[in-house]
This record gives structure tokens, sequence and C-alpha cells, in this order.
């Protein structure tokens, strides 16, 4: 085995280990600056050690294929060349976006390939977000390098997304929910409120006023619909009721 072939697998087995040592993300709600460094620093190292495995590799494939006829020759390299081309560009995307110039620390909300979310971690190729939802996407580098990125600062007014599940949505229904959401202390008045359906759920996008959580501004939703809810079927049952064969006592 030539020497870079075992370069190429010593590599890999470190950057396997210490993908499993030291995870690139935090565990913690709001981790110190001082750490957010650590694990920049850490996803960094990783993007440029990938580059280098992966240049070992392309010199390893040209190597194994040096005494191959022309035409195996040229679409080995081709094949080759593309896929270090991608792992480059993307390891390229990862530095620019981890660098201080951008400031995309653990914890803040991006707006990232049509993604909304907070920053949960920094991956080996990917940075992964967690939505409003509760979902984790997981997004390339370059992909979000080649499309419009935003970081949302923490001194700034917090979007959240609410969504609520109901098995049929009214539009008098989303158009209170919409005015609860306006009048709720919970809510920045600085950013308007939206509310979209998609099926059975019904989304609002506010922001959250300084100190307010998403949890209680669910909660406050939530009671105000079934309060609603609760009133409407009184209303009913009193217009079903039969009238009273009895005079009312004056």
């Amino acid at each position: 085995m030539s020497a870079s072939a075992w370069l190429l697998g010593v590599g890999a087995a470190l950057l396997a280990v210490s993908g499993l040592a030291w995870p690139a993300r935090s565990l913690e709600p709001n981790p110190s600056p001082r750490r957010v460094a650590w694990l920049k620093g850490l996803a960094a190292s990783r993007a440029i050690a990938g580059s280098v495995l992966s240049l070992v590799a392309f010199s390893s494939v040209l190597e194994a294929f040096a005494g191959a006829s022309d035409a195996e020759r040229w679409t080995v390299t081709l094949a080759a060349g593309g896929c270090f081309s991608i792992v480059l560009v993307n390891s390229l995307a990862a530095l620019w976006l981890l660098s201080p110039f951008v400031g995309a620390d653990l914890g803040l909300e991006v707006v990232a390939s049509r993604t909304r979310g907070r920053i949960r971690g920094y991956g080996w190729a990917r940075l992964e977000v967690t939505t409003a939802a509760g979902w984790t996407a997981h997004l390339p580098y370059a992909a979000i390098a080649l499309r419009p990125f935003v970081v949302c600062r923490q001194d700034g007014p917090r979007v959240t997304e609410i969504a609520l599940r109901r098995e049929r949505w009214e539009d008098d229904e989303l158009d209170y929910l919409r005015q609860v959401a306006v009048l709720s202390p919970f809510r920045d008045a600085s950013l308007p409120v939206a509310v979209t359906r998609r099926a059975r759920v019904a989304t609002l996008r506010l922001a959250l006023a300084r100190g307010a959580s998403a949890a209680r501004l669910r909660q406050q939703l939530e009671r105000a619909l079934a309060r609603r809810e609760a009133a409407g079927a009184a209303s009913s049952e009193r217009r079903g009721r039969p009238p009273s064969i009895y005079p009312r006592a004056l």
C-alpha cells in the first residue's frame, strides 16, 4: 500500500474519531462565546482536514490509474476531479460561514436556503438548523453560500413561528387567531403578524417581546381558541333549545 493510501486511511480514521469524541455542537441553550469559538475552530479544522484528505484521495486515484488506457484515465480523472471540486467548494463555503465576518454563532436565528431556524451545530459538511416546528434541517454549506443567508442578531426582535393543528380551519378562526396574536402582550409590535394555512396546520409568524417565550404565547392562543369554541357551543345550544311554555315572572 502506498504512503498516500496510508495517509488517507489514518486521516479518515482521525476525522471519524474526532467527530465522535468532540461533536461540533453544544447541548447548552446559551453557550458562552469561548465555547462557540472552540466549536467553530473545531468545525473549521474538520473542513480543512476534509479538503486535504480529498486531495490525497484524488492523487491516489490518479496514481492508481497511471498505467491505464487514455480513455480510462481521462474518465477517472474527470470523475475524481468532480468529487474533489465538490468537497473543496463545500469546505470553502464552511470556512466562510464560520468566519467572524459572518457571525453565524450557535443559538442565533438564521434564514438559510429558504429555511428559518436556530443554529444547532456545525457538521462536517452541513449546518444543523432547528426550526420553530421542532424539525432539524441539515443544510450543505455550499447551498447556503450560493443563496441569501441572513443572521438575526439577539438584540433585535426574535421572530418565531407557532404551528397549531386542527381537523378544520375556518376563515373567521384564522382572523380571530391573528387578532389574539396582535393584542398579545408577548408580541413585539415592531413586526406584523402573518397567518398561513396548509391543510390542517395554521402557522403564525410574529416577533416575540423581550423576555417572552413562544410556549407562553402558544398557551394563550390555545386558551383563546378553547374559550371561543366553548362560547360557540353554548350559543348553539341556546339557539337549539325549544321555547318555554311558562310565562316569565315580571
